[in-house]
């Protein structure tokens, strides 16, 4: 591999981990609007904002450590999943945080399967935005290979 391919790669991955800066504060601050706006509307603040949070979890991997878009998205679904165990467990109870604490609204303690497929939406949403983000025809990046 020439020095002049090692350099486009690594300016590639730089590029892409800014991209995937970008759009991860733009999905926090989406989930922050979603939060404090639509706070009446349980549609949004349940739904949509389950959609969101696998996105959420994959671009500040990405940023991490760029990686496939199939591998973000499974890793980021699983991720959705353990959380969503864990409310079935009740988990953050069991933990002693208290009801307010931040890592009690993180936890949280109400299971269902409508949030694990609200995730399972999330990372087929992912999956697409980081495939064309990683993709040659993308104007956000060359594409990389792995």
């Amino acid at each position: 591999m020439s020095k002049n391919t090692v350099v486009k790669q690594r300016n590639s991955t730089k590029r892409q981990r800014l991209v995937f800066a970008v759009l991860w504060l733009i999905v926090t601050l989406c989930i922050g609007l979603m939060l404090t706006v639509f706070r009446h509307y349980p549609v949004i603040r349940g739904d949509v904002i389950d959609i969101f949070a696998i996105p959420f979890v994959a671009f500040f991997l990405a940023m991490i450590r760029p990686m496939p878009a199939l591998l973000l998205s499974i890793i980021s679904l699983l991720i959705g999943i353990v959380v969503e165990v864990s409310q079935y467990l009740k988990l953050a109870d069991k933990l002693g945080f208290e009801r307010e604490s931040f890592a009690h609204q993180f936890l949280g303690n109400t299971f269902s399967w409508h949030d694990i497929g609200m995730y399972f939406l999330g990372a087929v949403l992912t999956y697409w935005l980081v495939s064309w983000i990683q993709s040659p025809t993308s104007p956000c990046d060359d594409a990389i290979e792995y």
